[in-house]
């Protein structure tokens, strides 16, 4: 969008610029989610499962130092809310209190088991081994919260180089406007400017989406087995755009 206009306190302009850079590392997360009989049960599967997951990443040389742990929940587990005469319930199918529809209004459902869940949050200083580590990660057990993230490590260079761009357009509107109306024109009295990553949505669990994120949405668990091929991950351009203000005198 362009905008232009004079008003009292002298000519105002927008400029509108972008710059793209390719990422130079990656943030990869993975998680597991288990179930247990008792918290302390699917605690104990959850730490075990989490311990093979961070020994498959460190084996790959990442360093212990980029690993960070990011959510650690546990969540009791109740029957189905509407269960069926003679036939047999899963136990798990809900981690929310719910009520009994047979038996008085209010009434809640015993606790059947418990479910743990936790991630970690893995930087990588090789962009293309985005694929490699997410192989590792679910080859060793994560099936919860997967996903790649695209990044730059000096993001403020580029909003900076997207910034000055932007003024220069905003600068050459400015010229052609002052010039149409007659006028010269004067130093900027006023500046305003924002550069940003523009979200985008693929529309699909492993498209990508805002921030450059390639996800796995949910739990693995229910492909049954399925396999599942992640790489390769490759990093595609981030693209900044920045809008600039500009105020100036009109002489």
């Amino acid at each position: 969008m362009t905008l232009v206009g004079i008003h009292s306190e002298g000519l105002v302009v927008v400029g509108e610029a972008t710059h793209s850079a390719v990422p130079d590392m990656v943030e990869l997360t993975a998680g597991a989610q288990t179930p247990g009989t008792s918290a302390t049960q699917a605690l104990r599967e959850n730490a075990a499962r989490m311990l093979h997951i961070v020994q498959a990443l460190t084996a790959m040389g990442i360093s212990q130092t980029d690993i960070e742990t990011t959510g650690l929940n546990v969540y009791p587990l109740y029957p189905p809310l509407h269960p069926q005469p003679g036939q047999l319930q899963p136990a798990g199918l809900s981690v929310y209190p719910q009520t009994w529809q047979s038996g008085a209004y209010g009434e809640m459902q015993p606790i059947v088991g418990y479910r743990a869940s936790s991630s970690v949050k893995v930087s990588l200083r090789d962009a293309n081994r985005g694929g490699e580590a997410l192989d590792a990660a679910i080859a060793a057990g994560a099936n919860f919260n997967i996903g790649v993230s695209f990044k730059i490590r000096d993001e403020s260079t580029v909003r900076g180089v997207a910034l000055q761009e932007a003024y220069k357009d905003a600068q050459a509107k400015a010229d052609a406007l002052a010039e149409a109306v007659g006028k010269k024109l004067g130093d900027p009295v006023g500046v305003t400017g924002e550069a940003f990553f523009p979200a985008r949505d693929g529309g699909r669990d492993g498209g990508l989406m805002g921030d450059g994120q390639l996800a796995l949405q949910g739990s693995l668990g229910a492909v049954h087995g399925a396999p599942i091929s992640t790489s390769p991950v490759s990093p595609d351009e981030l693209t900044f755009v920045a809008r600039v203000q500009v105020t100036y005198k009109l002489l």
